[in-house]
């Protein structure tokens, strides 16, 4: 791209000018589960389609300032962190993530986890990333 620059130096040119204007554009974005569209709903409602614990609905908990900021946390704790019984019984994410951390009513029990029904012992679960329920 600069052919009269070393590389350390347009790699220098590149990180500084993605840390200024590209990450702060992506990190002020509203988080698309914010107001997901049918399309999104529909496409992302397959077995397997979630990642579990690698998506972006963490991020919608924690988007805008809350009046019970106790509660996000919490639910992220129990929900994101943890599998809760009620996203496994139910369905992810659970009434309780729904109402207490401002995700969309849209999203209730979309996502199949009864998979975590069948976690045998605590060692399949950390192999998996999640905490033992």
């Amino acid at each position: 791209m600069f052919p009269q620059l070393a590389e350390e130096l347009e790699r220098i040119v590149w990180q500084s000018f993605w840390s200024r204007f590209v990450l702060k554009e992506i990190r002020s974005c509203e988080p698309i589960w914010i107001n997901p569209s049918n399309v999104l709903v529909y496409n992302s409602s397959d077995l397997g389609a979630l990642q579990y614990g690698c998506s972006d609905l963490e991020r919608t908990l924690f988007y805008k300032d809350c009046i019970w900021p106790h509660l996000r946390e919490e639910i992220y704790e129990n929900c994101f962190l943890k599998v809760c019984n009620n996203c496994v019984i139910k369905g992810f994410p659970c009434q309780d993530a729904i109402l207490c951390g401002g995700m969309n009513l849209k999203l209730k029990y979309l996502w199949d986890l009864s998979f975590y029904k069948n976690l045998v012992n605590e060692h399949e679960a950390f192999y998996l990333g999640i905490e033992y329920i």
